[in-house]
């Protein structure tokens, strides 16, 4: 993915993204290189160290999802993160 998808993605501003890149890539764990396609682009990806980690990091990622949305049925679940898409979606265009 993009530096750009990335930095929509997360919400967060291009320039907190770089420092976060910037750790990552000292720890080994991303490399930021030329998109293929377009020379301007850079992508963002896992090292081999970073794929290493990649799964003890989504289960901790799926522990807190689960953990966060206790409670709720799956049908609860989906309508939940449909309406924060529609917010994000909003909140973007302001």
């Amino acid at each position: 993915m993009t530096v750009n998808e990335l930095s929509d993605y997360l919400l967060v501003s291009r320039q907190n993204l770089t420092g976060i890149l910037n750790r990552l890539e000292a720890q080994g764990l991303t490399s930021r290189v030329s998109d293929a396609t377009d020379g301007r682009a850079r992508r963002v990806v896992l090292t081999n160290a970073g794929r290493a980690i990649w799964p003890k990091i989504a289960q901790g990622i799926a522990v807190f999802h689960n953990e966060a949305l206790a409670g709720f049925s799956v049908d609860e679940r989906e309508l939940f993160l449909r309406q924060v898409d529609k917010l994000k979606g909003n909140l973007t265009d302001l």
